[in-house]
């Protein structure tokens, strides 16, 4: 009788090969699944949202300054930071910054048109339009100008 309940021991149990294999398949289909979705790239796009949506949070503000001024605030056509031109801080509740460290929205304009751009992490957010904006990779810029802009 010991004989046979050991036996049934044995049967009930894992062994360690199997043990090994079920944890060899797990993570093979976790990386399976995360090569699927790719948080870094789904996080990547969703900060171009935000951007995209900062930039027409700002183009309002630059619309609602040429409301009252008949011009936008002008920069001499050189580049700044949106942060930078303080003409537009009563128009925006608090001034809207990158998503990421160290990036920024940037403006230019000549007192009748503005050009404003953002660098997009992901190529697929990018509108190639950086308006003379120097960027190490166009397809990454997403840009936009006033109404009367070029």
């Amino acid at each position: 009788m010991d004989h046979l309940s050991a036996r049934t021991k044995k049967q009930n149990a894992f062994t360690l090969i199997e043990l090994i294999l079920s944890v060899v398949i797990i993570i093979i289909l976790t990386g399976a699944v995360l090569r699927v979705i790719d948080p870094r790239a789904l996080r990547g796009r969703a900060r171009d949202g935000n951007r995209e949506a900062d930039v027409r949070i700002i183009q309002t503000a630059l619309e609602m300054y040429f409301s009252d001024y008949r011009g936008y605030p002008s920069t001499n056509n050189d580049w700044v930071s949106v942060d930078a031109v303080s003409d537009l801080h009563p128009y925006l509740n608090e001034i809207p910054e990158d998503p990421s460290e160290g990036g920024s929205y940037n403006y230019s304009s000549n007192g009748s048109t503005y050009f404003l751009v953002a660098i997009m992490e992901m190529e697929e957010s990018g509108n190639g339009n950086c308006f003379g904006f120097i960027s190490p990779n166009p397809s990454l810029c997403y840009g936009v100008s006033s109404p009367l802009g070029n």
